[in-house]
């Protein structure tokens, strides 16, 4: 699964579970997350974490793993973090990809949700508008 907007890209989940000696990963169902890059621990080897259940929640590092589903391990690179996202405007066409690459069950993907935090930035014609009744109200005053 992963996130785009613009030239952002984070690959929030890859095969989770999927090590040298795993080659299938975690068969678990249900996950009710929150991705953070500056959470504690990545979603990848959930189940190394002390008290993790069914559905896993609580809020984790994205998997950030951008490579090949097929070759995907713990051992490979987390390059695609949510810190890849930064800058993007809030506006515009966000894509979330998903993809069951194993065949054999039926997995759904319920809800999703996006919350973009961040600071505000006055558009250039409301700050010289709040700039122009300044100088009206200062002008008044005299």
């Amino acid at each position: 699964m992963s996130l785009q907007h613009d030239s952002g890209f984070s690959v929030l989940l890859n095969r989770v579970g999927r090590t040298s000696s795993n080659a299938l990963g975690y068969a678990d169902t249900g996950i009710d997350v929150t991705f953070d890059d500056v959470a504690s621990e990545n979603i990848h080897l959930y189940q190394e974490v002390p008290a993790t259940g069914t559905p896993l929640v609580g809020i984790w590092q994205p998997d950030g793993r951008n490579v090949d589903p097929s070759v995907v391990t713990d051992a490979s690179s987390v390059t695609a973090g949510l810190s890849s996202l930064l800058g993007s405007p809030s506006s515009g066409d966000w894509t979330l990809f998903v993809s069951d690459v194993v065949s054999g069950s039926t997995h759904t993907l319920d809800t999703w949700s996006l919350s973009i935090t961040g600071d505000t930035v006055p558009e250039p014609s409301s700050v010289m508008l709040s700039l122009l009744a300044l100088g009206v109200f200062l002008g008044r005053r005299r």
